[in-house]
């Protein structure tokens, strides 16, 4: 795979079987702030619990980790991922977040363990398709909702799974976008 810079000046990564980078063009980082952390209002939440579908890079986890460190607050992080990238290749996507870098540093140790638990909070990794995954119901404050794009990876954004209760929400959040309905006709 091939490693790029996005416009912010963080790294992705291309991924040629599907013929798409893990991030847009704009930035990794930028992407991860506020299209999830912000508009889901985890950076806000007192203990987020943040189900993620698509970890990739763990981009969005080090972004969400690096504000909980930051308020000390604890954070409970579910992922689903389909096809987990080998360590050495997530060891090459540094990223300018401190405090969760040092945390991933220790993750990486592990890697591809599906569960990782320390004072800053856990990350539980479930592999495989999301379709078929047996989720809890209402569990999370967020869900990012972040796979490749619905062209090259149609499952996890099929209405099954974005309307199923184990992706929806306890109160708000903007991570699960749909197109809008054309208007009906009389």
């Amino acid at each position: 795979m091939k490693l790029i810079l996005t416009q912010d000046g963080t790294p992705t990564l291309f991924h040629p079987g599907y013929g798409e980078a893990y991030h847009p063009r704009q930035g990794a980082l930028l992407q991860a702030r506020r299209l999830y952390l912000e508009k889901s209002l985890t950076h806000l939440h007192p203990a987020p619990r943040v189900l993620e579908v698509g970890l990739g890079l763990l981009v969005n986890f080090r972004v969400t980790l690096e504000s909980t460190l930051g308020r000390g607050v604890y954070l409970r992080y579910w992922a689903v991922e389909r096809e987990p990238l080998p360590w050495e290749v997530l060891a090459r996507v540094h990223l300018p977040l401190p405090r969760a870098e040092e945390v991933f540093a220790e993750i990486l140790k592990g890697w591809p363990d599906a569960s990782f638990v320390g004072p800053w909070g856990e990350l539980r990794i479930f592999f495989g398709e999301v379709e078929t995954l047996e989720l809890p119901q209402d569990w999370a404050t967020a869900v990012y909702l972040d796979p490749f794009s619905p062209r090259v990876n149609p499952g996890p954004w099929s209405l099954p799974v974005v309307t199923t209760p184990r992706t929806k929400v306890q109160g708000f959040s903007g991570m699960v976008l749909l197109p809008p309905k054309a208007p009906s006709r009389p």
